[in-house]
């Protein structure tokens, strides 16, 4: 078991998610209120809660079985 363990990859991986759950907020926001229109601060609150989600995932996950705090 590798529980409580970070690796480098698991950084640009969650880097990645910051970056395209940034854009995905800021398409939809340009959809509901039109473009030029984007809360830039929950914008960024929602990608740092998306990258932080995906590395605490990672964290409690078991590297060897792929299972969230070595059962499920």
């Amino acid at each position: 078991m590798n529980i409580g363990q970070l690796k480098l990859s698991d950084f640009g991986r969650g880097l990645v998610i910051f970056v395209f759950s940034a854009v995905l907020t800021a398409l939809l926001q340009m959809l509901n209120n039109g473009f030029g229109a984007i809360d830039y601060k929950s914008l960024l609150l929602i990608a740092a809660t998306s990258g932080i989600s995906y590395l605490l995932k990672n964290f409690f996950t078991d590297k060897e079985s792929g299972k969230f705090l070595g059962r499920v």
